[in-house]
């Protein structure tokens, strides 16, 4: 089981009944700058000839940076997104996309979003949910 896990992602593991056995609760895997790029442009149908030459840049060098041979400089980040439509720091901070099986899509995104927000609305939203899980394990403590 454990073999199949990657090197570069982190794992939330829930014990189970059988103290030998554990499963997965959700896996959390950093997104490189080039992987963001090469998603985004994904998302629009460009080639990557199309992203160069709106960006300015040789499409040899959409593929190192996707392929995360070399990283863009920071002029070269701010055109991606101006080219992307949004702000600098969804490249330059760490993005960790979560999988959690069986996870309804629409809140999977809200998550994603949590670290574009600010520190209050962060605090807010710990606060929201640490008191909806305490309200499961006590009503599920009531009710077996």
């Amino acid at each position: 089981m454990y073999s199949k896990l990657e090197s570069n992602a982190y794992y939330i593991i829930q014990s189970t009944r059988n103290a030998k056995e554990m499963k997965i609760a959700f896996k959390i895997k950093p997104v490189t700058i080039g992987e963001k790029i090469k998603a985004l442009r994904k998302k629009r149908g460009w080639s990557q000839a199309e992203l160069g030459e709106r960006v300015g840049i040789k499409p040899q060098n959409i593929s190192k940076y996707e392929k995360n041979k070399t990283l863009p400089r920071e002029s070269t980040l701010q055109v991606f997104a101006e080219v992307f439509q949004m702000p600098l720091s969804e490249f330059t901070q760490v993005a960790a996309p979560i999988d959690i099986p069986d996870l309804d899509p629409e809140i999977a995104e809200y998550m994603r979003a949590i670290p574009t927000l600010d520190e209050e609305d962060q605090d807010a939203i710990k606060r929201l949910l640490k008191a909806l899980v305490t309200a499961k394990k006590a009503q599920s403590l009531f009710t077996s």
